[in-house]
Order: C-alpha cells, then structure tokens, then sequence
C-alpha cells in the first residue's frame, strides 16, 4: 500500500458504520481480538467518539493456548502463542503473511483445526 493509497483512504469516521454492519449480532473470532477491538477503541477516540458497542467476541489464540495446553508458571496461564507458531504446530500449509487477509484465513484454519473441521 503506498503512501498515496493511504492518504487517499476513507477514514475511519466514514468506514466504521460499514465495518460495524458486518460486525454487530454476530460473533467475532478473531486471533488476540482484544487488540483488534483495542485498535477500534483508539480509532473511535481519535474522533472524540465514544465507544458504545460490546461486541461479542472469540479470542482463537486462547483458544489455541488452552488446546495447547503448556502451563506458564510465571503468568499462571496457559502459555500464549504467535499465530505462525499456532499454525505450524497444527501443520497448517498458509504461510502468515501478516497482511489481514492471510492472518483471517489463517486464524479460520487454525479454529477449524482444533475442532477437527476442514480447513
């Protein structure tokens, strides 16, 4: 994406009500969705709005740490993986990209892995 591309781009005053449609009444997975949810939060206070929506989330990477099951004695929880580690270890052939559609895919394979689905 070039500087051009990003200087031309919607902000997020424009973009939210869009992003919130394909959001709001469903579940959303995601891989560490507390930082995504984190980055809305900040985008919504970067134009003085206040955050009112509680979407209804699915964190894979805990999931993923609990499937894993390695105890980490020092923060007293399951020890926590990068989303490339999660997907190596459950032999999944998608590179992660980090680019948002490959983490998605990513993140979709890794879910359907430890329920035993196709992915």
């Amino acid at each position: 994406m070039t500087t051009e591309m990003l200087a031309n781009a919607p902000s997020w005053l424009i973009l939210y009500p869009q992003i919130r449609s394909h959001l709001f009444g469903k579940v959303v997975a995601g891989y560490n969705v507390d930082f995504d949810v984190r980055m809305m939060v900040q985008s919504h206070a970067r134009y003085k709005l206040p955050w009112k929506d509680n979407l209804n989330t699915l964190d894979v990477m805990r999931i993923f740490a609990e499937y894993r099951a390695e105890w980490d004695s020092y923060r007293r929880s399951y020890r926590i993986f990068k989303l490339e580690e999660a997907g190596q270890f459950l032999k999944i052939p998608m590179p992660n990209a980090h680019r948002s559609t490959a983490d998605a895919l990513l993140t979709r394979a890794v879910l359907h892995a430890i329920a035993g689905q196709p992915y």
